[in-house]
């Protein structure tokens, strides 16, 4: 269980998820859960059952049932990300275009320093610039701060392939769950490369090869139908397969 929540961890953070974040919606998911395994005949949920497995109290119990979504409140949200929505909407760090203004970082009014203490609590405003500068997000330049343009679009990008990865670790953790016939069929390979170039062309040729793959994959079902074998008005089961791919880089000791 440990590396599975270490692995979600560092998602949390490159992603800009809060801990409050992560832990409002692991303790949602893990109520619900419970919940299916406590339904009554008649449909209704036993609350202190659920309570016995969770170890949370009814009444905290009854409120999450009752959660329609896990978004989280502003004060939650990672500072860094709610100042950059604050800079490119607050009219006050913004120029006559309506586009973010290029910041002192201090000054008599409308500084960066004013916005970090507005927006980021009590965090020092020399914590944030650094924050910024990791995720991409600002440039700095005679003692001024310029937030990056399309820097909106890119972190909705970024979240967009946390959710991806996110949702098809989900679906592999899923179908470990469902599958009581057969273990899930896993498999993982480790490449070596010599520079930045080679792992380039490396990661070009393997989404090469699993697009290829997949293809192949899924005519599979074809091949059947074109064989003879009898059409069924529905599906009576189905295999799901996943592949995830990670481009990082680790270096490697002498001689592996």
């Amino acid at each position: 269980m440990t590396p599975l929540l270490k692995q979600l961890a560092s998602l949390a953070i490159r992603f800009g998820i809060t801990p409050k974040e992560v832990g409002d919606i692991v303790k949602v998911e893990c109520v619900n859960e419970a919940a299916q395994v406590a339904t009554l005949r008649n449909g209704r949920v036993n609350h202190s059952r659920v309570a016995v497995i969770t170890g949370l109290s009814r009444n905290e119990i009854r409120r999450l049932l009752g959660t329609s979504g896990t978004r989280a409140p502003a004060a939650s949200r990672h500072r860094a990300w709610r100042l950059i929505s604050a800079w490119l909407t607050d009219p006050r760090f913004l120029d006559s275009g309506l586009a973010p203004r290029v910041l002192p970082i201090r000054s008599a009014r409308s500084s960066f320093s004013d916005l970090a203490r507005q927006y980021c609590g009590d965090v020092p405003e020399k914590a944030v610039l650094v924050e910024l500068q990791r995720i991409g997000a600002i440039e700095l330049a005679n003692g001024k701060v310029r937030l990056k343009r399309g820097i909106a679009r890119n972190l909705r990008r970024e979240v967009g392939r946390a959710k991806w990865i996110l949702q098809a670790t989900s679906n592999v953790l899923q179908q470990f769950k469902a599958s009581h016939l057969r273990r899930p069929l896993v498999k993982s390979a480790v490449i070596a490369v010599n520079s930045p170039a080679d792992h380039a062309v490396i990661l070009q040729r393997i989404e090469s090869t699993l697009a290829a793959a997949f293809d192949a994959m899924k005519s599979l079902g074809e091949r059947q139908m074109a064989r003879g074998i009898r059409r069924r008005t529905s599906i009576s089961s189905q295999i799901e397969v996943s592949a995830i791919v990670t481009a990082g880089t680790r270096r490697l000791g002498p001689g592996r």
